[in-house]
């Protein structure tokens, strides 16, 4: 299996304020973020290797294992372009590189997950209750769903064939993520309601989801919230604060 990491994004003009640049590079524990991201998808997601999708700029960890993979800056295409070349491996993991507290376990927990559940993507999720648990005052944005509160993870595991395959899908889901009535459209107004809403359940959700990408897509809620937790607010670097090296 090869690990896929997003980590070409500039920091927001309100980090960049603060002074942080490019989210990746900053350290905890003596290693930079995204060096601590592909060590967790080579030790714990058992990866044979680790594509970095990011300019020159942003500095690799020093690790042959890990290499540059050619960036333009539109992720999904990115990504695409990047496991289109892959030639060994069934699945892919895909990560960005914005999680200072990652850690192998999650990972592999992830991909024991996906071993198991016979789907070509698996999504994890984070309990409200779990992720501020762990780490109080984090801003996170969450959703009802059979009620509880859940917020998305930052890593996938994706079959390779199949993500290839929904390539041009997957750049309309990405245009429009941020557009309301274009996700509508695309999953249907009824299925979107529900969802705003709180009116569905994650079963519902993964066999509508299923149906309309035709693969089977999981849903894993795993007591890891790391995985659910990144820097890219004001809020979210109060809250890791005190896990940075001499920030």
């Amino acid at each position: 299996m090869h690990g896929v990491v997003a980590a070409g994004a500039i920091a927001p003009p309100e980090l960049r304020a603060r002074g942080v640049e490019r989210i990746p590079l900053l350290r905890v524990g003596g290693e930079t973020v995204l060096a601590r991201v592909c060590r967790c998808l080579l030790t714990g997601g058992g990866c044979e290797h680790v594509h970095v999708l990011a300019p020159p700029e942003v500095e690799l960890p020093d690790d042959p294992a890990v290499s540059r993979a050619p960036y333009t800056g539109g992720i999904v295409d990115d990504v695409l372009s990047c496991v289109s070349q892959l030639t060994s491996g069934e699945a892919v993991l895909v990560a960005s590189g914005d999680m200072p507290l990652l850690t192998p376990e999650a990972v592999a927990a992830l991909c024991e997950y996906a071993a198991g559940s016979g789907a070509v993507c698996v999504y994890p999720l984070g309990e409200r209750e779990a992720v501020e648990a762990r780490f109080p005052g984090t801003k996170r944005t969450y959703r009802r769903v059979g009620g509880k509160d859940y917020t998305g993870g930052n890593v996938f595991w994706l079959s390779r064939d199949w993500f290839l395959e929904r390539g041009p899908l997957f750049r309309e889901l990405f245009a429009r993520r941020k557009d309301p009535i274009g996700l509508a459209r695309l999953f249907g107004l009824w299925f979107t309601l529900r969802v705003l809403f709180g009116w569905v359940t994650l079963e519902y959700i993964e066999r509508y989801l299923s149906r309309l990408l035709r693969g089977q897509i999981r849903a894993a809620v795993l007591p890891f919230p790391e995985l659910a937790v990144d820097l890219d607010k004001n809020a979210d670097l109060d809250t890791f604060v005190p896990y940075l090296d001499a920030f």
